[in-house]
């Protein structure tokens, strides 16, 4: 079996300037340099969905109604029609579905889809605004 090099080029910037500049690398080589990015990649990937179910704490704040028990709920219809949201959110439904499966939120069904499920509730668990307000102090 020979042995194959795959060619990479390296982008170097330098004050403003970048360079490409070809590189040759052996196959192995060039895997995990593969490997290495996506493990980058899946990493940004999951501290982007942290963030996002953060931003989703404070919107919920924003637009639901306070209970007694210190829980807040907001349909889904509010959450996804708010300008505000569109402009934060690339997938509501995705950072929804997130925050579902770390206890954050609760909902009926595993899905939300507009128009079908505006008036779903979504409630924001007391547990979760508590955890906000002894982070901010």
């Amino acid at each position: 079996m020979a042995h194959t090099e795959a060619a990479v080029y390296k982008i170097i910037t330098n004050y403003g300037n970048t360079t490409i500049k070809p590189e040759r690398i052996s196959e192995s080589k060039h895997k995990n340099i593969w490997e290495e990015k996506n493990r980058s990649h899946l990493h940004t990937q999951i501290m982007n969905v942290g963030e996002e179910v953060e931003r989703l704490k404070e919107e919920i704040k924003r637009l639901g109604k306070l209970q007694s028990d210190g829980s807040y709920t907001v349909t889904f219809g509010v959450l996804f029609n708010d300008d505000r949201c569109a402009n934060i959110f690339e997938a509501l439904v995705g950072t929804l579905r997130a925050a579902k499966k770390r206890k954050i939120v609760t909902y009926d069904g595993e899905m939300l889809l507009q128009g079908v499920h505006d008036n779903v509730e979504i409630k924001m668990k007391a547990e979760a605004t508590a955890s906000d307000a002894v982070a901010s102090s």
